[in-house]
């Protein structure tokens, strides 16, 4: 696994430029990116403002560089982008029809060719943002409109989790060859310390909802809606610590894996020193035989 931070230069971004605080490769058919979403609550007067500021932007292949992109024209654009999956309750009977008004939002900047281009799904959130959610709600709960941002970082976070899943696994199969399980339990530490940087990043997701109540926030007065905003939060929390949970999971079996690759290691090097042992007290055992005979050849 091979991970570096994409830095971009300020004076070459433009507004809409998207960023990439880090690309993860973990084998030759997965790589990861990550970007944040930043959220902020201003209070002016008697308004508040809410504003979000998305590293998402254009098109992931309109960059003039990344990693991601290749620049062998025969292996130009093999690179794709897995869609967020998000699963809603009783999905298929809801009302598909499109609430977007036509003209008034804009489509992200995609490549001239669109054969050539890597689509992010976030970058598409705005155009049916709040459709699951109660509008009465929104409009007087301000955590309460940052639901499906939240459930959007959730869902992105457990297929993340998924692929990891499987890597640990490869990882932590039974390897003969010593540098096969040296680079096992390479790979398996650096598992490890990238899952632990993002469980800290769920567990302070997670204290910002479950400190919800504290905070100066504007919320909603009404009771019945007061009751469906709670409802709502209480699932997201239990989601989050359901991920939570599933990272410190996969963090103790990089561990549990790490030290029985070591563990083999250190059995195959003992049992290669009891064979190189076996070897010297034959060898031993030839020259003691040898020695006489030699003497007794001289003599005759």
């Amino acid at each position: 696994m091979n991970t570096c931070a994409i830095s971009v230069s300020g004076e070459n971004m433009s507004l809409g430029d998207l960023i990439v605080r880090r690309f993860t490769v973990h084998d030759l058919q997965h790589f990861t990116i990550e970007q944040r979403v930043s959220v902020e609550m201003i209070h002016h007067t008697r308004r508040w403002t809410m504003l979000i500021w998305m590293d998402s932007g254009s098109d992931l292949s309109l960059t003039g560089n990344g990693p991601w992109l290749q620049n062998d024209k025969k292996l130009a654009w093999a690179a794709t982008l897995d869609p967020v999956f998000q699963h809603r309750s009783r999905m298929a009977l809801e009302n598909t029809t499109n609430h977007i008004q036509s003209g008034t939002s804009r489509l992200p900047a995609v490549s001239p060719d669109k054969s050539k281009t890597l689509p992010q799904t976030i970058s598409q959130m705005h155009l049916n943002y709040g459709r699951y959610l109660h509008p009465e709600i929104m409009a007087c709960d301000a955590f309460y409109t940052l639901n499906e941002l939240f459930q959007f970082s959730a869902t992105s976070r457990g297929q993340f989790l998924d692929i990891m899943e499987d890597k640990i696994r490869i990882f932590s199969e039974s390897r003969t060859n010593y540098r096969q399980q040296f680079e096992g339990i390479a790979e398996l530490q650096l598992t490890r310390s990238l899952l632990e940087d993002h469980a800290r990043e769920v567990e302070d997701n997670l204290d910002a909802i479950r400190s919800r109540d504290a905070s100066t926030w504007p919320k909603a007065t009404e009771s019945s809606l007061l009751v469906k905003a709670e409802k709502a939060a209480l699932q997201l929390q239990h989601q989050y610590e359901r991920l939570l949970r599933r990272y410190r999971q996969l963090i103790e079996q990089c561990s549990i894996s790490a030290s029985a690759l070591t563990n083999q290691q250190a059995h195959n090097h003992a049992e290669k020193t009891i064979q190189q042992a076996n070897a010297i007290t034959k060898l031993t055992l030839l020259a003691f035989c040898f020695v006489p005979l030699s003497f007794t050849t001289s003599l005759f």
